[in-house]
């Protein structure tokens, strides 16, 4: 059962590093992206948390360290969310830029 959740728990982790990069990308990568826009405070705790979580999953899948279940839960749930979310802004940068440039 352990090896089950450190297994879990790694693999949480690299799907956290990989879609909140993605998705730190998705907002930061473009210069004329509407973050840029908002107040100091609500840009640098956006980008703050992200980049945080980034470097917080890394290090998870590096250190590979066996939490308690709820974390791994807790892992678990976040990779979900930070997935689905990077593959809605995708695909809605995309669809924007599809009717800003009037290509398909």
């Amino acid at each position: 059962m352990e090896k089950t959740l450190l297994a879990i728990n790694i693999i949480s982790n690299v799907i956290m590093t990989a879609s909140g990069t993605v998705f730190f990308l998705l907002i930061y990568g473009n210069e004329n992206s509407l973050v840029y826009k908002w107040k100091f405070l609500q840009h640098w705790s956006l980008k703050f948390g992200l980049a945080s979580m980034v470097v917080g999953s890394l290090l998870g899948v590096l250190v590979s360290w066996q939490p308690p279940f709820h974390v791994v839960l807790l892992n678990a749930g976040l990779g979900a969310i930070f997935t689905w979310t990077s593959i809605f802004h995708w695909r809605l940068f995309r669809k924007h830029k599809v009717k800003k440039d009037g290509n398909q």
